[in-house]
Order: C-alpha cells, then structure tokens, then sequence
C-alpha cells in the first residue's frame, strides 16, 4: 500500500508541475506584447519621442509588420529639422538624432548628413593638458598637419634630442603642449581631432607618443614606433544638446549607433573613464561602441553582474539592453535566462512595467523574431497615376514599365539595397514593383506596395490571396500558409522563421516549426490527458482491491466455538460459512490491461519531460 501510495503522490504531483509549466507558458504572448505597442501609437508616433518610436519601428519591421513600421519611420522623417539634418526639429538632440540616424540607415536612407552633425555637436571632454613625446637621440623637424574646417594646417616642430626648443612652459621639456605651442587650444576646441606627425628628418628610430596629463598621472593616448604616424585622439563626449557639457547617457546612445552606420568611434576615452562597470546598459553599449579586442571585457562584466532570477537589477530596459549585447557575443545560456526573466514580467495588458518605451525595447530585443499578425494598419499612400507613357514620372508596371526600358521613370533596381534580383518579389524585405522591377510585376500574383486594387487587379483583386492558383513551393506566402520557399533554389518568404520553412512534399507543407511552438504546447495537453486516466485508472484499481478484502458483514470467523448448543448439550456442529470467492491475482481484465498501458505510457512521457 505505501508503494502505491507513493506512485499515486508522484503521479499527482507531475501531472501539477506540467499544469503549472503550461499555465506559466500561456501567460506570455509576445502578439499581445506588440498589441500593446500599436495600441499606443498616434500616426506612428509612440510616446512622443523619438528614442521610442525608433525601437518600435526596428521591432515591428523585423516581424514583418512592415505598415506599422513604414508609419513610425514617416513620424520619425517628420521630425526632422528644416535647415539641419538632425532631431527633433526645434530642439535638436544628440541622442534622439543618432536614434534618427539608426532607423533611417536600416531602411536604406542616405544619413550622411546626420552622421556630420553629430561629429559637429561633439564637445571635448578632457581639456588643457595634451602633449606630443618624440623619442629620438638625433636633431631635424617633424611637420605637424591636421584639418580646420575646409582647410589643413602644417607646422613645422623643431627636435633636439628628444626636446623642443621652441616650446618652452611649466612641463617638462621632453613634452610639446599641443594646446599652447602647436595652436591655442587646440585639442580643447577639436574633439576627435586627427594628428598627421611627419618625423622622417629624424630618422627611423623614433617612437611619437600623445600623451594627456591629469595632475601627477600621465595617460598614453596613442602611440606607435614609427618617425611617421597619425594619431587619432578621440577626445570627444556627447551632451543632452549640441556642444553641451558631457553627458555619460547620451554619449552611450550617440557612440552605439555611430558604430551602426559604421563611423568611427570619437567618444570611447571620455566614456571608459566615467562609466559604471556595475550597470547593464553601460556595459552593454561599450560593447558594441568599441573595438573587438576590449568586447570581451564588457560582457564579463554583464555576466558578473546578472541576477540569479536572470534579469539585470530587475529593471526590464537594462535587461533588455543587456540581452542584444549577449545575443551578439554569442552568451546564450546568460541570453535565455534574461529572456525567460522578461518572459515572467509581462503585465496583463502585454506591457512590460506599463511603459510603451520599455515594452518597444523588450520586443526588439528579445521577441523580434515572434511570429505576429497585427492586422492592416494605416494604408499607405495611393499609388501615382499614370499618363500612360515614359517619362510621365511614374514607373507603370501595368504597362511594363521598368528600370530597363524606361529609366526616366523606374529606377535602377539592381543597385538597390532592397531589391535583390532573384525571380521572387521579396515584399517582406521591401521590394515592389517601383524599387524592384526585375522581381516584382503586376501579374506576379503578388500584391507588392505599390500595387492595388485598381492599379493591378489580378494581383491585387481579392483579399483571399491570387486567383490563378499559387500553390505550395512556389515562393510565395498565401491563403493559410505561414511560410513558402521554392524547394529548388531555396528562396522566398521565410521571413518569419529564417531557415526553418518546411519544403513541399513533406508533412504539414509550407509551415514553421518555431511558429508551431506559438500558443499553449501541444503535447503538454496530451501529458495531462494521460496522467489525469492514468490517475483515474490507479484510484479505481487501488478502491476494487479494497473492496474485495474486506471481511464480510455478519461473520465472525473467530469465535464459532462460543455460540450456545442447540443440540441438547451435543457438541455444536461447526455451522457452514460463506466466504467471499479467492482473489485472482494472476489474472487480468481487458479493463485493468488498458489502464496499466495508459500508466506505463504516461511514465514514458514523464521521462521525456
């Protein structure tokens, strides 16, 4: 009996930990999360502000939504100045210029200009005491140049030995002053500023060495052993507004999406030194703002200072934050866990901590690649009508109009960073028939942006996907299909699942195995199925065993030899009694087989768990 009773309290207690596994599983919903996020939106504005609206753009682009999206990027473009590349108008900012920049980069902008203002609005963060070391035993000159405005300055430096005749001050005489002797202020009033340092009259046993002062300590900013180099001396930092006192937040921000559109880091020296090697967001955004051999560093520190529970301090945006940076590093089991840790804070409404800022930036950190479905969101723009020519300003793909034969109107495709000629209209990624000629034609039975019911009928026609007859294979996503890739060339729309579309003639044709996994776990429904018969099964069984040792009612079968004779003082005859028919234990019924099956089976499950 205690061994059955303990398999009986096993059963229970798998069949309540699979309950509440599956319970704590249905309560996150990345779709509910995005919800959220567009119930929040005004025109493709989210929250007022840039930052947040960027994330929301980047987070619903890489899910597809590509309307909500297009709306937030539009919002983001109408804030930009009049006369300045740069964000928001009236009050330009650093940081919310450089988010501008990400965004408008990711969706094949020219961001130059953006890029230039940002480098304008840098402030020195490390001022007065800057020196040039020349290592040498012999006498000559080195030239000096580097760029003010559209002009390059060149001066002439005189060497002895090491020491400098013509830049005599309170320093030791083995340091030139770049601030003093080469020009006033100099490296005070140009951040990031580049030195080209000509010491060939020297010979080439010279080592050049800049090198910044701060009180009794002196730091070797740059260096190389060489008689000519050019020193780089990223002295720059970042206000809350353009050529304001440095600001250790908008400098993280502005440096992380420098290095996105791949310029040059300007502001590392600045942040390396005024940093908290204790909080997530630092960390996490030196490591993508600086180069790969100090990256390494960076992620150690997020390791160290990851909670048990997986999250960063508990906050959902630095753990968030911190999770782009170990998903990049290839940190995955520290990934997962900050995951699973968000997974557990989502509110109710789909929110995390009720905030539209942080929730955009926990979806595009950690559940971009969700599959999600939205809904039509504000439609785009009627398409331009054509006057039926070449020329007329609009690219007719109805007409057959394309980049090859009519240039004037259609643009060169092939150069595009969207379209990429390969026979399928990739509308995931952005193209259509005006930016991807090649690709994308009204005919394709595919309803591209700058297709529409009027414009191109046949593809466009009926909101239940192509009349002719697409089918599974042919690259295109329709009707019920989740994804569709041609089984010869491996192209078309697997955006929601890269890699994982499953190829035609397979089971569950043009599916997503990560899709599948969307919504409450299948198997765990029949995990519990099973326990709950098998449960059932074990308290039937265990009761009719019961039952049938029970002693029967009215019999004493220990005290026959005390009843009184009825024989005349004869002995008394032993009285027959009725007993309950034997046990068979070696037996089995149909019934009993079934369910001892369904309990062997729901072990075997258990194992698997």
């Amino acid at each position: 009996m205690i061994k059955r009773a303990v398999v009986c309290v096993c059963v229970v207690f798998l069949f309540l930990t699979s309950l509440v596994y599956a319970q704590s599983n249905e309560s996150f919903s990345a779709q509910k999360g995005y919800e959220f996020l567009i119930d929040n939106a005004n025109n493709g504005n989210y929250g007022n502000d840039i930052q947040t609206t960027a994330f929301a753009a980047m987070a619903l682009r890489n899910v597809g939504e590509l309307e909500y999206a297009g709306s937030a990027v539009n919002y983001i473009k109408s804030q930009k100045e009049t006369n300045e590349d740069c964000y928001p108008k009236g009050s330009c900012k650093p940081k919310d210029t450089a988010f501008a920049m990400w965004v408008l980069n990711e969706y094949g902008e020219d961001v130059d200009n953006s890029e230039k203002w940002l480098f304008d609005a840098m402030s020195s963060a490390l001022k007065q005491k800057w020196f040039l070391e020349v290592l040498t035993s012999n006498n000559g000159t080195c030239k000096v140049s580097y760029d003010k405005g559209d002009d390059n300055i060149q001066k002439d430096v005189e060497v002895d030995a090491g020491t400098f005749p013509g830049c005599v001050g309170s320093f030791p005489d083995t340091f030139f002053d770049l601030n003093a002797c080469l020009q006033s202020g100099l490296l005070d009033s140009n951040p990031g500023i580049e030195l080209d340092i000509n010491c060939n009259d020297l010979g080439p046993s010279t080592t050049l060495s800049v090198i910044y002062n701060d009180g009794s300590s002196f730091y070797i900013i740059d260096e190389a052993v060489s008689s000519h180099y050019i020193a780089s001396v990223e002295n720059g930092c970042f206000g809350t507004a353009k050529k304001g006192a440095c600001n250790v937040d908008a400098s993280l921000y502005t440096n992380w999406h420098l290095g996105n559109v791949g310029a040059e880091f300007k502001v590392l020296l600045y942040l390396k030194n005024n940093f908290d090697e204790f909080k997530a967001i630092d960390n996490a955004l030196l490591y993508f703002g600086t180069s790969d051999i100090l990256k390494s560093v960076y992620v150690d520190n997020l390791k160290k200072i990851q909670r048990n529970d997986g999250s960063f301090d508990k906050k959902a945006f630095d753990t968030a934050i911190a999770v782009l940076a170990l998903k990049d590093s290839g940190s995955v089991a520290e990934a997962e866990k900050a995951i699973d840790w968000l997974k557990k804070e989502q509110k109710n409404d789909g929110s995390w901590e009720n905030n539209v800022l942080k929730t955009a930036t926990v979806l595009y950190s950690a559940f971009s690649n969700s599959p999600i479905s939205l809904g039509p969101g504000i439609p785009p723009p009627p398409p331009p009508v054509s006057s039926g020519f070449c020329g007329d300003g609009v690219c007719d793909s109805i007409s057959g109009e394309n980049s090859f034969n009519c240039d004037l109107d259609c643009t060169d495709s092939s150069s595009s960073d969207v379209c990429v000629v390969n026979g399928v209209c990739e509308t995931h990624l952005g193209e259509n028939a005006g930016n991807c000629a090649p690709d994308c034609t009204c005919g394709d039975n595919i309803c591209d942006a700058s297709e529409s019911e009027l414009s191109c009928p046949t593809d466009c026609g009926s909101l239940e996907g192509p009349q002719d007859g697409g089918f599974c294979g042919d690259g295109v996503v329709q009707l019920s299909e989740e994804c569709d890739v041609i089984e010869a060339t491996g192209l078309g729309d697997d955006f929601a699942c890269p890699g994982q579309c499953i190829a035609p003639g397979q089971v569950n044709e043009c599916a997503c195995d990560l899709e599948k996994k969307g919504g409450f776990p299948w198997w765990i429904a029949i995990v519990i199925v099973i326990v709950l018969i098998a449960a059932i099964a074990f308290y039937v069984k265990t009761q009719g065993l019961t039952k049938q040792k029970r002693k029967p009612s009215g019999f004493d079968l220990g005290s026959f030899n005390d009843y009184p004779s009825t024989n005349g003082g004869k002995e008394a005859k032993e009285m027959p009694v009725r007993r309950p028919p034997p046990i068979k234990y070696g037996t089995q019924s149909s019934l009993d087989k079934e369910l001892d099956k369904s309990i062997a089976e729901a072990k075997r499950i258990m194992k698997k768990l």
